[in-house]
């Protein structure tokens, strides 16, 4: 029986690869936003399309968890310390940031090397204003341009190609949909042409909407109102933590209220809602390589830029380096790799770009941090030492298959002040026990220091020194 991708336990299972077909083969990534793992079980089709005939990547990162640093790594290949976008906004993040880079990322080299590229969905923080005031500016590596400038799930705009189209009230409006049917449509049209092509698909769900009163949680398409997914909150044990006191100053000290608790529930059961839209766009594209006869010859990934903190060790954000907030789903289908894989090793978002580099035998334009999620997928054994870096604008850690080690800077105006975490993965996968945390506990010091040592070369490695 194939594994649910968002196993953890199951085993890795040494692969045999397959003979990849004739011809270069076409990439679809489907990025979602602000999704949390947990959620991924309204997603059955996805689960099925790709996790059971793919790979299930159980150890996956957002290594910085934020939307347009997240963005911005995958679109390069590169952490957030290299590329520069440690934000949403100026002076240190979002578009602006990214631009000088945009020459060089991921579609420009795919385009330079024979592909046909489209971007349909969310872009950056800071294109919305951009994209309505300069609709004829587009960034350079896309060929086809459908990129929204409103926030909103109804009543909103899109660039489509330097034109400014309107989305009002229908139910054929909800955002989710047109995004499927524009995919689809590009589908169609590339596999009746010799180029293969890269397609990018960034639905905003299950991202809160703005501009919509009194509460911005997203809606669902009018086909899934109503539904009641099974509530999860109470099930994660980091939920509403009972005994913070092993935590850092920025974690509450006062536990979540019944109301608060309550408004969670209803945030969760939205943003599961919302989801399921996705999980039939994820099916329509599975379905349309099928009709075209182009599946076999396609990697199609999936994952999201960030987590979601929505109660777990009583925060509700995102932008935070706990499992809720950093670990995102990774599927991967394509040729070569075995069905119903979980491939367990720590791997992050720095590594797609790579691997979809790789796949196409494309020349990147920028020195990667990351490596080929086919090499983790293909043989187990392969980097089971391997340790990523997790990173926010206070905020730094190490996490291997086993340990996760984590400074932040809580007070930035007093050096020396950093507050440390430490958590055995293996014994303590809820992170409820701070090692460094409890005069209790007895951290393992040669550990400590190894971890210490990887987390001082992995903050400011560049390239070969990453990997």
């Amino acid at each position: 029986r194939a594994r649910s991708p968002a196993a953890t336990e199951d085993r890795a299972q040494r692969v045999v690869p397959a003979p990849d077909p004739p011809g270069r083969p076409n990439l679809i990534v489907v990025m979602t936003d602000d999704q949390d793992i947990a959620s991924m079980r309204v997603m059955k089709q996805t689960r099925r399309l790709l996790g059971e005939r793919g790979v299930s990547f159980s150890n996956f990162y957002s290594s910085f968890p934020q939307c347009s640093p997240s963005r911005a790594t995958l679109l390069s290949g590169q952490y957030a310390h290299t590329h520069g976008v440690i934000g949403n906004h100026q002076p240190s993040g979002g578009l602006t940031e990214f631009e000088p880079l945009e020459a060089q990322a991921l579609p420009v080299a795919l385009q330079a090397s024979g592909y046909e590229t489209a971007l349909i969905g969310k872009y950056f923080n800071g294109y919305n204003g951009y994209g309505q005031n300069h609709p004829a500016k587009m960034p350079p590596g896309w060929d086809h341009w459908f990129a929204a400038v409103e926030e909103r799930m109804f009543n909103w705009q899109a660039n489509a190609n330097g034109e400014i189209r309107s989305y009002p009230n229908r139910e054929s409006d909800y955002q989710t949909d047109v995004y499927a049917r524009q995919a689809r449509g590009f589908i169609r049209r590339s596999s009746k042409r010799s180029r293969p092509f890269f397609l990018s698909v960034f639905p905003r769900a299950p991202h809160v909407e703005r501009g919509i009163e009194p509460r911005d949680d997203p809606r669902p398409a009018p086909r899934h109102a109503g539904s009641e997914p099974p509530a999860r909150l109470f099930a994660d044990p980091a939920f509403n933590e009972s005994n913070v006191s092993d935590k850092p100053s920025f974690v509450p000290r006062v536990k979540l209220t019944e109301s608060e608790i309550a408004r969670q529930r209803s945030r969760e059961r939205d943003r599961l809602n919302s989801l399921r839209a996705v999980d039939d766009l994820v099916a329509g594209l599975v379905e349309e390589l099928r009709l075209r006869g182009e599946l076999a010859n396609t990697y199609i990934a999936f994952t999201s830029d960030n987590g979601y903190m929505l109660g777990a060790h009583r925060l509700r954000k995102k932008n935070s380096l706990y499992e809720q907030g950093s670990r995102v789903p990774m599927l991967l289908r394509g040729p070569g790799l075995r069905p119903g894989t979980v491939a367990q090793q720590v791997s992050a978002n720095v590594d797609i770009a790579p691997t979809l580099l790789a796949a196409a035998g494309a020349d990147p334009l920028l020195e990667a941090d990351g490596i080929d999620l086919r090499r983790l997928a293909r043989n187990p054994e392969v980097e089971r030492g391997r340790a990523i870096l997790l990173e926010t604008a206070a905020s730094r850690a190490v996490r291997t298959r086993r340990w996760m080690y984590a400074e932040h800077d809580t007070d930035p105006s007093e050096r020396g002040a950093e507050q440390l975490e430490l958590y055995d993965m293996r014994r303590d996968p809820d992170q409820l026990l701070n090692l460094l945390g409890s005069l209790d506990s007895r951290p393992p010091l040669a550990e400590l220091e190894r971890l210490t040592l990887r987390l001082r070369a992995l903050s400011d490695c560049a390239g070969e020194t990453c990997r």
